[in-house]
């Protein structure tokens, strides 16, 4: 069982736990197998991730920054806080598009210093 990205689910796969919407409303029952057509209904109401059976846990972020020090991250992420002091970082598009942001502006600074 892991939580993984809606956009990395494959149809055939299946729901480990209930599927809800932003508020709380059940879209797909735990055990149900994944068609293109509940893949399509869950995104349009805006789930972002889901808890699928089996070994597909996709690696964490710290994971893809191992080769940056801790005080160039820093830097990194108090500029991006800058950039995105006026949204809501709660909200998942908002949070998921900080994550990309961060992923971008670290992967430039190691190909900017040969990393």
């Amino acid at each position: 069982m892991a939580v993984i990205r809606i956009s990395n689910i494959k149809v055939g796969q299946v729901a480990a736990a209930d599927v809800k919407d932003r508020s709380g409303r059940i879209l797909l029952a735990a055990g149900t197998e994944l068609t293109e057509k509940t893949i399509k209904t869950i995104k349009s109401w805006g789930v972002v991730e889901a808890d699928i059976v089996g070994d597909t846990a996709e690696p964490e972020f710290g994971s893809e920054i191992s080769e940056i020090d801790a005080e160039q991250l820093h830097r990194i992420e108090l500029e991006l806080s800058q950039r995105f002091r006026f949204l809501n970082r709660s909200h998942p598009f908002i949070n998921e598009l900080y994550e990309v942001c961060l992923r971008r502006e670290v992967s430039a600074w190691e190909s900017s210093n040969g990393l």
